[in-house]
């Protein structure tokens, strides 16, 4: 995939987990990665910035906002593993 949107909090496994086998994988461990949270607070973020996503997208982004950090995620160059910037703080 070109850009993985995913949600922190989802039945069965965690967006964390999801995060850490994209990036334990050779063949995804550069795709950029944006997560989403309802309620964005500091160990969250921390969690999020140690898994190694792109970005954070708090519930609390107006629409146009949000879309705009999705193609900030979709332009990285995954978290470093190509040469980018590495991960992101939150939003």
């Amino acid at each position: 995939p070109d850009l993985v949107l995913l949600d922190v909090v989802m039945p069965e496994m965690s967006g964390y987990e999801v995060c850490r086998r994209f990036r334990a994988n050779e063949a995804t461990s550069f795709v950029p990665i944006v997560m989403m949270t309802a309620s964005p607070d500091e160990d969250k973020v921390a969690a999020i910035v140690g898994s190694l996503a792109t970005a954070l997208l708090g519930s609390h982004l107006p629409p146009a906002r949000a879309a705009t950090e999705v193609v900030r995620g979709a332009a990285a160059d995954g978290g470093g593993r190509r040469g980018g910037a590495g991960p992101c703080a939150a939003r």
